[in-house]
């Protein structure tokens, strides 16, 4: 194992907004595992309060909590802030895993894309990501550390000729955004005692990309050089990872865990064996 003490979360508080997605709550069970304080929020509390007992029950550890957020709105952000500054007085590490799908929007072709498709997108991918790594790092600053890692995506720097429609050039965009954020911040808390990093996953085997179908599943299989999709807990060993003092040197970084993709050049089908 990587880590040099497996109790370095314990009473460590651990904020995982959108833990209620695959990835997301991989992330909060990861971190659940290792006796964090673990809150996991988004705007389906009653999805939330189901997904943090699961946690509880799997990891022995009753400290797993659900709030309500909205990403969309500075003033929700900002209580939700406040709740938890009120409570436990600090935030060791912020984990942005929430997100819009590309599925989330009505598919229509590229020069069709509305003003409507943009503001949906970046209002949750990236207005969300900006607002939570604002909030939060006022806290951080406060007490000199913390953690943050912010879930991107492969598509933020890579652009997949002939599948780029409305949606996915808005999600495209979207997560670019969410790269710059990561690092602006980055620079700006280094002095803080304040690491931010972004994960860049490839397809990950999510109840919403099973929902797709084997074919859709198989077709992205052979665009991936390691043949297989991405498991949300290893997203999760990454994250913590990142969160970890064995990490305190990356800063500014946006990591990818795609089996391969970010290093091919051009679009090469893996070979059937």
């Amino acid at each position: 194992m990587w880590e040099k003490d497996k109790s370095e979360f314990e009473n460590q508080v651990v904020l995982v907004v959108g833990g209620g997605g695959g990835i997301g709550s991989a992330i909060a069970e990861a971190f659940a595992e290792r006796k964090a304080k673990v809150i996991i929020c988004s705007r389906n509390v009653k999805r939330l309060e189901e997904i943090a007992k699961k946690i509880r029950e799997k990891t022995n550890n009753p400290m797993v909590e659900a709030m309500e957020v909205d990403v969309t709105s500075e003033d929700s952000i900002k209580q939700l802030a406040e709740r938890i500054a009120s409570k436990y007085g600090k935030v060791d590490v912020l984990v942005n895993a929430h997100g819009a799908l590309i599925t989330a929007l009505s598919r229509r072709p590229f020069l069709e894309t509305t003003i409507e498709d943009w503001e949906y997108m970046m209002n949750i991918n990236a207005r969300g990501v900006w607002l939570t790594c604002r909030e939060f790092a006022k806290i951080m600053v406060k007490n000199n550390k913390g953690k943050i890692i912010n879930i991107s995506s492969q598509a933020g720097s890579k652009v997949l000729r002939g599948a780029l429609d409305n949606a996915g050039f808005c999600y495209a965009v979207s997560k670019a955004t969410v790269d710059q954020i990561t690092r602006a911040f980055a620079i700006q808390l280094v002095d803080y005692n304040i690491n931010v990093n972004a994960i860049a996953p490839g397809w990950v085997e999510t109840e919403e990309l099973l929902k797709r179908g084997p074919e859709a599943i198989e077709m992205r299989k052979r665009l991936i050089p390691k043949g297989r999709l991405c498991k949300p807990e290893e997203v999760a060993e990454l994250t913590v990872f990142l969160a970890s003092s064995a990490a305190d040197y990356i800063t500014g970084q946006v990591i990818y865990i795609d089996g391969g993709v970010s290093a091919i050049y051009g679009s090469i089908q893996r070979q059937q064996t």
